[in-house]
């Protein structure tokens, strides 16, 4: 009798064990310990790492020590991307100004900022290959990609989101609960997690399938137009590649350049001063993101403030040489000449621009709507 009652003792201490380890006590703190359910399932904590699959001559992405890819991670950050919860008046999503058609950019400007006081109209940028990225933002204003999703969240001209109802929808919701739990190992939701999984998926978001990625692996030819456009963009003669890097195969530069598509005889002429905004030097005043021309025949329309609509005007602004202003980039060598590109040229330079295209990003589900799914 006495051998029975202590197997009995036994099997109730084991479940009793299980249940502490199923709650996963040791990870989790105390205050997120407060907000347990005992009736939820939260199914299993996984902190499987998600790996980013690049052909080999893409450079290695930045390490994020900080907020490191996981499979969990990268799911309930779709999900949020794709939901207006976090918006004032659940209208409005991330997808809302980053849709996949466009690749992850938006169809039209209109979006308003508002840095240090002053309130701006740009256009939206592409997310695609932001774990190559240091800064973010057209004036290069945020050094983590966790910070821009935050300021976009919060700001008051877009989504307008207030922390507090936020955090109080998705710890109300039906299964959120259980997402944030798989992914981080938390019963508490809070401001930072939701940050770090949406800044997940979209730094998951990867384009190298462009029919020029595929003639570098030896898959396709390219036309001849194409080729001699590519000897235009990365010789002198199309003055290309200094802003839109080749090495590496990314095509943009992590810094913030004047590209003379203003005229102004000083400083402060500027209508947005752009990274000077950030830095307080008037000799940054102009000066913007040099962003990847990848994917440039989704993207329009074109510049910080969408100025151009067509690639056809972009290229018509380079062969023109730009506008002078004490700020303009020193790579801008033919100021008031002109490339002098032919039209021939030009169709060829556009031609090779073309095969940066990557189709299947568009179409790709990894990146689309989950809800579409359901």
């Amino acid at each position: 009798m006495k051998s029975v009652i202590s197997i009995l003792l036994i099997l109730l201490l084991f479940q009793l064990s299980c249940k502490k380890d199923n709650r996963n006590s040791d990870v989790v703190s105390q205050d997120s310990l407060n907000y347990y359910q005992e009736d939820y399932n939260y199914g299993i904590f996984d902190s499987s790492a998600f790996k980013l699959n690049y052909p080999d001559f893409i450079s290695r992405p930045l390490s994020n020590e900080q907020n490191p890819l996981t499979q969990n991670g990268v799911l309930l950050g779709r999900k949020l991307f794709y939901d207006p919860i976090l918006s004032a008046d659940s209208s409005i999503k991330c997808a809302s100004c980053h849709s996949q058609n466009n690749a992850f950019s938006s169809p039209s400007t209109g979006l308003k900022n508002e840095y240090k006081g002053i309130i701006f109209e740009r256009n939206s940028m592409a997310l695609f290959n932001k774990a190559w990225e240091s800064h973010f933002a057209w004036d290069m204003r945020t050094e983590s990609l966790e910070d821009k999703v935050k300021t976009s969240i919060e700001n008051q001209h877009g989504m307008n989101g207030n922390w507090e109802i936020i955090l109080n929808r998705l710890i109300n919701h039906s299964t959120y609960p259980r997402d944030f739990y798989q992914a981080f190992g938390i019963y508490k939701i809070e401001e930072q997690e939701v940050v770090k999984a949406i800044a997940q998926f979209i730094r998951s978001i990867l384009s190298f399938n462009a029919p020029f990625d595929q003639y570098l692996q030896g898959q396709i030819n390219l036309p001849d137009e194409a080729l001699l456009g590519y000897q235009i963009f990365s010789t002198e003669k199309g003055d290309c590649f200094h802003c839109h890097t080749i090495e590496g195969a990314l095509f943009n530069l992590n810094d913030a350049l004047n590209n003379g598509i203003d005229s102004s005889k000083s400083t402060t002429g500027f209508d947005d001063f752009g990274y000077g905004n950030v830095t307080d030097n008037e000799f940054d005043n102009g000066k913007f993101k040099s962003v990847s021309i990848r994917n440039v025949g989704f993207t329009a329309p074109y510049m910080h403030d969408g100025r151009f609509q067509t690639l056809k005007e972009v290229l018509e602004h380079y062969n023109s040489g730009g506008h002078f202003s004490p700020t303009v980039s020193p790579t801008m060598k033919y100021i008031g000449e002109g490339l002098a590109l032919s039209q021939e040229e030009m169709l060829q330079l556009e031609a090779f621009l073309k095969t940066l295209n990557d189709s299947s990003l568009l179409k790709n589900s990894s990146f689309s709507n989950p809800f579409n799914d359901e």
